[in-house]
């Protein structure tokens, strides 16, 4: 992973000094993040593959 920008609980707790409660802190805040990139970039994908595919066989008729 990348460990600057996302680093899983077990690694906080298990392999540094970082105390649990920061850690527990810090993979609520990534948790939050995953959600909302889930919330709304899954979404955003899908319509601009659909908007692809419209536009292609329209160019194709």
């Amino acid at each position: 992973m990348v460990p600057f920008w996302w680093t899983p609980l077990y690694d906080m707790v298990s392999f540094t000094r970082i105390p649990y409660a920061t850690a527990l802190a810090k993979s609520r805040r990534q948790a939050s993040t995953l959600r909302s990139i889930a919330a709304f970039g899954l979404p955003t994908a899908v319509i601009l593959i659909v908007l692809a595919f419209t536009l292609t066989a329209r160019s194709g008729s």
